[in-house]
């Protein structure tokens, strides 16, 4: 009767914190994948394990969500952070959890695809278990003599007092500066207590566009290993150096700062010349501390916001020093100029008073760039200038007018910020016909001035001039932009007291359209 009542309490309890775990770990799928698709890969990623850490403590380990958790987990590496061989173990744990478990429509790729058959197959390649032992067929050995009392062993050692627990928990974590004196500066980590990981903590400068930092750490001269850091609530990028390791003798480990599409943007150290722990900094677990389980406390209250299953990602990998991404972008717009008094291009013998003067319809670049780091760029453009007003045939007396002009301009850019929307700064210099600044129709009243049909004053063929533009993320790849140009070019048709000189004209350009990066 007395446990009917109890089951009868503690079941409702223990369905119900089920229920709310469930609900708990759907939601941060949720948002797991909003970041994924906004291009938010790392935060996609940390919230997938902090769901994976609500399962666990909800006893959901074996429930669909969790396979579902997995999976999206695969998709993340997969897709967004371009590690195949992560995604696919995240996608054989998932094929453990529920073996039917398939991708939702909307995440399905052919690239998905593939990594599900080789997941698969090594869910399936797995050595089964061995089965049990058959029983021995030979009879029972006649009973001997009874076995000696056993040997009364010395109890073991009582715990270490309060005390000494306390003076092996990890310090608190100091402020970051405020002023980095690099673009990623990294502290030489202090000497942990025996049997407890190094911290590595770093702070980058707010001018970097880093998206993740990765530390790489080795013991001798073996490979490198990678792990990711994760960010803290005063702002460190921190990750961890295994006891296992430093235990092992002297460690190397350098940083890296990574942008959103994995570029190397930063470095602490590097592979040629890492920073150094000596075996003096490597201690290793002492007696009393193995007799108390000390070595095994979590660390996870040094790194303050790390998931608990964060160490289930580190990866073993080889050199990958991936340049800045490539960048194609298109854009449309229109400019209005000026230019001095200067003889038409068509009609030499007229001359066009000093205005401000349209440029045509409009105009079409098509560019494409290089991210040499995070904060500069460099691209080649081709601009073409588009006049659609084609006069009548009879009113081509003196010649077809130019009806456009096409030029190459290059651009160096320097960008500001690493938020969404970034500010960019340009230098532009380019060659070709330059720009056209169209002078319309007129009637003087005398039939040999008169210009019954539009004519052209042009800049060229060199022209250049300051930029600015903005450029908006919508994604992992694609952007809007937003550009004003300023183009200044020469013109040899300006006219100083009747005679030819050359001045300068000028065309403010305003363009808009998107840019994809690879």
């Amino acid at each position: 009767m007395v446990v009917a009542l109890v089951a009868g309490l503690v079941m409702p309890r223990a369905a119900h914190a089920q229920a709310a775990g469930v609900q708990q770990m759907i939601a941060l799928n949720a948002r797991a994948l909003t970041a994924h698709e906004a291009g938010e890969h790392q935060q996609a990623r940390a919230l997938l394990l902090e769901a994976i850490a609500v399962g666990k403590q909800g006893g959901l380990t074996t429930h669909k969500m969790t396979a579902r958790t997995y999976l999206h987990l695969g998709v993340v590496h997969l897709n967004g952070l371009k590690e195949r061989e992560e995604a696919v173990r995240w996608l054989v744990r998932a094929l453990k959890a529920r073996s039917d478990i398939k991708p939702g429509s909307t995440l399905e790729t052919p690239a998905m695809a593939d990594a599900m058959r080789e997941a698969r197959r090594s869910a399936q390649e797995e050595v089964p278990p061995a089965p049990p032992a058959l029983p021995d067929p030979t009879p029972p050995a006649t009973p001997g003599p009874p076995p000696p009392p056993p040997v009364t062993k010395p109890s073991p050692p009582p715990p270490a007092p309060a005390a000494a627990r306390v003076a092996t928990a990890p310090q608190p974590e100091p402020d970051p500066p405020l002023n980095p004196s690099r673009s990623l500066e990294c502290p030489q980590p202090s000497t942990p207590a025996p049997g407890r990981p190094s911290v590595v903590r770093c702070v980058m400068r707010r001018s970097l566009d880093g998206a993740r930092v990765v530390l790489w750490y080795r013991s001798g001269s073996g490979s490198f290993t990678s792990t990711e850091a994760v960010r803290s609530r005063k702002g460190w990028w921190t990750a961890e150096i295994p006891p296992a390791v430093l235990a092992g003798g002297a460690v190397s480990f350098f940083v890296e700062a990574r942008d959103r599409s994995d570029a190397v943007v930063a470095t602490s150290g590097g592979r040629e010349r890492p920073h150094r722990l000596s075996s003096e900094d490597a201690p290793r677990p002492s007696a009393d501390m193995a007799a108390t389980g000390l070595e095994e406390l979590p660390a996870a209250a040094e790194r303050q916001e790390a998931p608990p299953e964060a160490a289930l990602v580190d990866t073993v990998v080889q050199d990958d020093q991936r340049a800045g991404p490539v960048f194609f972008g298109l854009q449309v717009g229109s400019g209005l100029g000026w230019h001095p008094t200067s003889s038409l291009e068509l009609r030499k013998d007229l001359t066009a008073d000093a205005d401000v003067r349209v440029s045509g319809l409009g105009h079409l670049t098509a560019e494409l760039g290089y991210h040499v780091s995070a904060e500069y760029s460099v691209s080649l453009a081709l601009r073409y200038q588009y006049i659609p007003d084609k006069p009548a045939p009879h009113l081509l007396a003196h010649g077809d007018p130019s009806t456009g002009a096409t030029s190459v301009i290059g651009r160096a850019t320097w960008w500001l910020g690493q938020r969404a929307v970034r500010l960019g700064l340009s230098a532009l210099l380019g060659v070709g016909e330059g720009f056209r600044l169209v002078v319309p129709a007129r009637r003087d009243g005398d039939p040999s001035k008169d210009l019954p049909h539009y004519d052209t004053v042009r800049a060229g063929p060199v022209v250049g001039g300051p930029g600015a533009a903005l450029v908006w993320r919508l994604g992992h790849r694609w952007a809007a932009v937003l550009e004003l140009k300023a183009l200044l070019g020469p013109t040899s048709q300006a006219l100083v007291n009747g005679r030819s000189a050359i001045r300068v004209a000028y065309l403010l350009d305003l363009g808009a359209g998107v840019q994809l990066g690879f």
